[in-house]
């Protein structure tokens, strides 16, 4: 990407969709238990650690899909085996074993940004699904993707304001517009690998993201630029 598109994407808050991490990890996974969840417990997790192998081989094994794939992996053979790991515990496991074999990942902005979006998705989206839908109701696909974006973009904001200062108000508008397509965008993307003629379904999904990126990014009322923690 270009440092202007990059720019565009910090603004409008959605870093955490383009640094692949637990946020894309968690919506396939999810996806991958409920398809093949109809079928049994063990063809859930099966079809899931498939999904899990699948995803890392095309996007690389990045420091931030590391962790997401260590997380992601370990709460599905506890979820198979009838048993929970506290979310606490969890991310203290990975943060634990990925920093011990590279410490100065900790000061690695993509590496932040992953546990933020995933520390969203585990600890603000279940509030946020509680207080919006009880605990008897479920939320439907769109609006489980919304939440799940919401979610990630309150905890990531503290480290993008800090590392790049700048924000739109119309940040959290974008995530509402783009969050229910980003799951199809990234099946289209990772199938395209092995097919390529889908690329050309998945170009006006990323068209349209790049449109409201650019948008919203350049409306100069909506946009705040703030002192950057880091110089």
């Amino acid at each position: 990407m270009s440092e202007e598109l990059q720019n565009a994407i910090r603004i409008v808050g959605l870093s955490h969709m383009v640094v692949v991490s637990g946020y894309h990890l968690g919506l396939i996974v999810n996806w991958g238990k409920r398809l093949f969840g109809k079928i049994s417990r063990m063809a859930a997790i099966i079809g899931s650690v498939v999904l899990i192998i699948f995803f890392v081989s095309v996007s690389g094994a990045s420091p931030s899909m590391q962790r997401a794939s260590l997380a992601t992996s370990l709460s599905l053979f506890a979820w198979y085996f009838g048993r929970r790991f506290h979310p606490v515990r969890l991310l203290l496991y990975v943060a634990t074993m990925t920093l011990i074999f590279a410490p100065k990942l900790l000061f690695n902005v993509a590496w932040q940004l992953s546990f933020a979006s995933y520390v969203g998705i585990i600890f603000v989206a279940p509030v946020l699904t509680r207080f919006l839908y009880g605990q008897k109701h479920k939320p439907g696909y769109i609006a489980s993707s919304i939440i799940a974006s919401i979610s990630a973009q309150i905890c990531c904001f503290p480290i993008t304001i800090y590392n790049f200062g700048a924000f739109s108000i119309l940040g959290f508008l974008s995530v509402l517009i783009t969050s229910p397509t980003i799951p199809i965008i990234m099946l289209l993307v990772s199938l395209s690998a092995a097919i390529a003629p889908i690329a050309y379904v998945a170009e006006p999904l990323i068209d349209f993201h790049l449109l409201i990126i650019s948008t919203f990014s350049q409306n100069a009322w909506s946009v705040f630029n703030l002192p950057t923690g880091n110089g």
